[in-house]
């Protein structure tokens, strides 16, 4: 599957839903959250989606939504260096290679839950645009 195509993010999304480990980590989380992906090869404007956690059950693809509790920010290079193991998201939020904008101590009360999503985006099958 292509990297933030419709059909990846919602791959993504499913194994949230889906998993025991994640569920447990982010329970009592409670917001919505979304990815805002910037500078995306062959793409003129940012890909943004985003869910409700930890339940998982409300998600949007296309828009950044107004009122987020967490908005995510990662560049393209980024998310590749995450989802190929070539950088935590601790040492990225370290490093500000990683903006969120929401309550950041309630993000690193859940920070093994953010790993966790992490992980699990790793495990769905994804082609690399150059």
């Amino acid at each position: 599957m292509k990297v933030l195509s419709d059909e990846w993010v919602k791959a993504a999304i499913n194994s949230l839903k889906e998993d025991a480990d994640y569920q447990k980590k982010a329970k009592g989380f409670d917001s919505t959250l979304q990815f805002v992906v910037t500078d995306v090869p062959g793409e003129s404007q940012e890909k943004v989606f985003g869910a409700k956690a930890p339940q998982i059950d409300e998600v949007w693809i296309g828009q950044v939504r107004e009122g987020c509790d967490y908005t995510i920010r990662v560049s393209y290079p980024v998310l590749k260096d995450l989802l190929a193991g070539n950088l935590s998201a601790t040492m990225a939020l370290m490093q500000k290679k990683i903006k969120i904008e929401g309550n950041m101590s309630k993000v690193m009360k859940y920070v093994g839950a953010v790993n966790r999503m992490i992980d699990l985006m790793k495990t769905v099958p994804t082609e690399w645009p150059a």
